[in-house]
């Protein structure tokens, strides 16, 4: 698979989703810039252009705040994604929590679950999406 890209515009990311889509791809991930309101617009038009086949926003960690990482939480949860990843620094355990009772959306933090919580109990911080492959062909 491709490395993730840094691109231009919203519409770019579209055609690289779609690009994903016709060559056979189960999903593709979305790497947005992390400038929360350019991630919301990244978001938006790749599930436009290609619907429910992206499984995932990932929003790494910027110089952002939780509240901006909220937003853009909410924001995907209302675009119908199924999970949101690595919003925060790794070890941000703190914040973690505080955003995952603000959202609804499953969270994947650092690639695993972040131990020590119960990631099936409604309030836990993160939980796994029901396929960890779902990037693979």
């Amino acid at each position: 698979m491709p490395a993730p890209r840094c691109w231009p515009s919203p519409a770019a990311y579209a055609e690289e989703a779609l690009s994903f889509k016709e060559h056979g791809w189960a999903a593709y991930k979305i790497h947005p810039p992390t400038r929360w309101q350019e991630d919301i617009k990244v978001c938006e038009a790749v599930r436009n252009a290609v619907g429910d086949y992206t499984d995932h926003a990932r929003s790494r960690p910027g110089a952002t705040t939780i509240r901006r990482r909220c937003r853009v939480g909410r924001a995907v949860e209302e675009m119908g994604f199924h999970w949101y990843e690595d919003p925060l620094a790794d070890q941000d355990i703190y914040n973690y929590v505080k955003l995952k009772q603000q959202l609804s959306i499953p969270i994947l933090a650092t690639e695993y679950p972040i131990a020590g919580l119960d990631s099936t109990s409604p309030g836990s911080c993160c939980r796994p999406p029901t396929s960890c492959a779902a990037t693979s062909r």
